[in-house]
């Protein structure tokens, strides 16, 4: 679709979300540049080759979506991409010296031995009992004790928040971490009927539903910002790396300063970049939405890339690999099984695992020396896989000081009212505005190009 009146806009920041963006306001007529700090086009967004071993510097996968799956076609990935059916593969959690199956359907949670019997009847009783809507947020962790019970709390909730968010589920917020859960579950009295309404809710694909699945690309998940950047230099992107910026007004719109060249006119400008960034650039022109930014806290992640042979380890299982309850006897918040994800992964008889340290709830991990968190690394290897000792053959770390926004009770409060004193022009795209997985970005994006476009 053509813009009806093309619109010099400047993107900020090249992460997924400004990527799909530029992508779709180009598509639509628009005279787009996108900026980016950094010497590549990404973010986080990053997988790497070395010696036969492929590693995810970033996120290892992302789950199937309408939006994701009509993009990577778009792109010509298609043949690139490997699914892997999340009802093919176990998830666990390690809890009381096991490594134990998480049920994805009545008919694991009745052999599952997560839960109690007691816990399980609790689970059970609390998807259709009543219960009284929320009026205001509240902790996510404190709204799904109340319903489910501790046991659901504490044994799988919680290990989930703590490895995919790095977050503390008894300290975030519930309307701004799973909004559209939220929005369901005001909507309803019974969380049931809260779960079918928040599916009903959900876009529905083109032709028959494919079963859901964790998605990447036989190179990495690095293959589809590569496949955006290829597509939005065909599109007529302009496309400026390795230049930190300033925003000042001109005129009726914006100007974007670069070092050593001429200021970059727009009418529109997208700030698709961290909000600390965006709070600076926003800092002379709207003090009240900069200090809401720069308030919003970031938690820390530590990631440790193992590779050895496949014999190190006594346990064979296959899955997507492990969270850990708190206080279990084991330091890692969890851990993702790569090549039992996905094909490629390692040389001939390797095994590759992605070990997460640290976040909010054991931020004191991400303060040790690289010697003391590899020796941690091989007493949790040892306890719950089994391995043997021998040196590893691939052994890095990658420390990220600002891993995961994390959204705070009131967050959404906040952000309405610190929103008021936006800029006319300007337009926040940032995953701290809520959303922080591949797909809602992608879908952000998208929508952020409708709205530009006035579709």
């Amino acid at each position: 679709m053509q813009a009806q009146q093309p619109r010099r806009i400047a993107i900020l920041g090249a992460g997924i979300t400004g990527l799909v963006a530029a992508l779709k306001l180009a598509q639509r007529g628009h005279q787009v540049t996108l900026i980016e700090r950094a010497s590549r086009l990404g973010g986080v967004i990053q997988s790497v080759r070395e010696d036969g071993w492929l590693r995810e510097i970033g996120p290892n996968s992302f789950t199937s979506s309408p939006h994701l799956d009509a993009l990577t076609e778009e792109l010509g990935l298609g043949a690139e991409m490997l699914a892997t059916p999340l009802k093919d593969h176990d998830r666990f959690v390690w809890k009381a010296g096991r490594l134990r199956c998480v049920p994805t359907g009545p008919g694991e949670l009745l052999k599952t031995d997560v839960l109690s019997t007691g816990e399980k009847l609790r689970l059970l009783f609390g998807l259709v009992k009543r219960y009284d809507p929320p009026t205001e947020d509240l902790p996510l962790a404190s709204f799904f004790r109340s319903v489910l019970g501790p046991g659901v709390v504490e044994s799988l909730l919680k290990p989930f928040l703590a490895g995919v968010y790095a977050a503390d589920g008894d300290r975030v917020s519930f309307e701004a971490t799973f909004n559209k859960l939220w929005v369901a579950v005001r909507g309803e009295r019974r969380l049931i009927s809260a779960l079918k309404a928040m599916r009903r809710a959900s876009p529905k694909p083109d032709g028959p539903r494919k079963p859901r699945a964790l998605v990447s690309f036989r190179d990495g998940l690095e293959t589809l910002p590569r496949g955006l950047e290829k597509a939005i230099r065909a599109a007529g992107v302009q496309v400026i790396t390795d230049r930190d910026y300033a925003l000042s007004r001109s005129g009726d719109g914006w100007s974007v300063e670069l070092a050593g060249t001429e200021p970059i006119p727009c009418d529109q400008v997208v700030l698709a970049c961290s909000a600390e960034r965006a709070g600076r650039l926003l800092a002379p022109h709207a003090k009240p939405l900069a200090d809401w930014l720069h308030s919003i806290e970031y938690a820390a992640l530590t990631v440790v890339h193992v590779g050895a042979p496949e014999d190190a380890f006594r346990d064979k299982r296959r899955g997507f690999g492990f969270l850990s309850v708190a206080d279990q006897g084991i330091e890692a918040l969890g851990m993702i099984w790569n090549d039992r994800m996905f094909p490629g992964r390692t040389p001939p008889g390797g095994r590759i695992l992605t070990c997460f340290y640290g976040g909010e709830k054991r931020a004191e991990t991400n303060r040790w020396s690289d010697e003391r968190l590899v020796q941690a690394l091989r007493a949790d290897l040892a306890t719950v896989l089994g391995h043997d000792g021998r040196d590893f053959d691939l052994l890095r770390i990658t420390r990220w000081e600002r891993a995961l926004p994390v959204f705070r009770v009131g967050h959404r409060v906040r952000q309405n009212q610190a929103m008021r004193h936006l800029p006319p022009g300007v337009h926040l795209a940032g995953n701290f505005l809520g959303g922080v997985s591949i797909p809602d970005r992608v879908e952000a994006a998208i929508q952020l190009a409708k709205g530009l476009t006035g579709d």
